[in-house]
């Protein structure tokens, strides 16, 4: 059997090629994060290893021991639904096994499609397996996810090499990876937003050491007119300038602070699963291997999901800070929780 491969997910690849090594592969697997992160290519490469561990099959779209059902609109169709799990419940008519891709599986219904699924999960016939796909995990009910090895994708922030991140990045990204492991750990001392306060003016002072050649400029030309006419309306253009760029940088400076936090949460997870291998940051490990313990497997799996959810509000939120904030409340709450 080849070993699994997916570009650019060196945590999934890693826990999927442990899982599918052995002989007898995990019957229940769930694959998450963002969309676009090749999560259903992978479903389909790990389905057909299960299938065919000897490779004595050519690789074709379709097969009769894979069915795939996936989510119309808000909800998953229960005839499609019960199509599928009547095909698993059958032995194998070609491969070693049966395999089902579930796509959007946060759109299984509690008293509904979720029912079905939760008899295979605990009682999964013989030769049978249950791979489920989801953009979003914390959607998806406990009892589902707590009966799955959870394979987690990065996004696209995650694919950054370091040797291409300019100085201001790498310091943004510094102050994520402090922010995700402090609260990881619980050792962030003060309220949330007092947190924020000192968070933004760490982002304020790197800000400052990275200014523009523009406002470099503003301020030659102010410096020029000293003691002539022009030097106050040049020196306010100059200020303006500052203040306006200060705060562009800091705003776009979270987006660099969030994915830093995100990726510090999938080290943890990393370290939580057995699969030290695929961190990305080594000096850190230390520290990972105090927050990523297995038995805080769901908390860490929510804190990523928490920090790629505040990402993608900066798109559509005017406040960041805001946002930021409740993201430290959400995941305080998680980690008490998560005890």
């Amino acid at each position: 059997m080849s070993a699994i491969s997916i570009p650019g997910q060196p945590l999934a690849e890693r826990i999927l090629r442990a899982a599918l090594a052995g002989d007898h592969p995990p019957q229940q697997l769930l694959l998450h994060g963002p969309a676009g992160t090749g999560k259903r290519a992978a479903a389909r490469e790990a389905a057909w290893q299960m299938m065919d561990p000897h490779g004595h099959h050519g690789r074709t779209g379709t097969a009769l021991d894979l069915a795939e059902v996936a989510a119309a609109g808000a909800t998953i169709l229960l005839a499609d639904l019960d199509a599928a799990v009547g095909q698993i419940n059958y032995h194998p008519s070609v491969m070693a096994r049966r395999v089902l891709i579930i796509q959007g599986a946060e759109r299984l219904r509690a008293h509904e499609g979720a029912a079905r699924i939760l008899k295979i999960l605990e009682e999964p016939p013989p030769l049978s397996h249950l791979i489920l796909i989801t953009d979003h995990p914390a959607e998806l009910l406990d009892t589902i996810r707590s009966r799955c090895l959870p394979v987690p994708f990065r996004g696209l922030g995650w694919r950054i090499a370091r040797e291409h991140m300019s100085p201001f990045e790498t310091e943004m990204r510094q102050i994520g990876l402090d922010l995700a492991l402090e609260a990881l750990a619980g050792e962030a001392r003060g309220t949330p937003s007092a947190r924020i306060a000192a968070i933004q003016a760490r982002m304020e002072e790197v800000a400052g050491r990275n200014e523009s050649e523009q406002l470099a400029a503003l301020r030659a030309e102010a410096a020029s007119l000293e003691g002539k006419r022009g030097e106050r309306t040049a020196i306010k253009r100059a200020e303006d300038h500052e203040k306006r760029e200060r705060r562009r940088l800091v705003t776009d400076g979270w987006t660099f602070v969030l994915d830093a936090g995100a990726d510090a949460c999938a080290d943890a997870l990393a370290v939580a699963v057995g699969a030290e291998g695929t961190v990305r940051h080594a000096e850190r490990l230390d520290t990972l291997r105090a927050v990523g313990t297995p038995e805080r497997r769901p908390f860490l799996e929510r804190a990523i999901e928490e920090f790629q959810l505040s990402r993608a509000e900066l798109d559509t939120r005017v406040e960041v800070e805001l946002a930021a904030e409740a993201l430290l409340v959400r995941l305080d709450e998680a980690r008490h929780g998560a005890h």
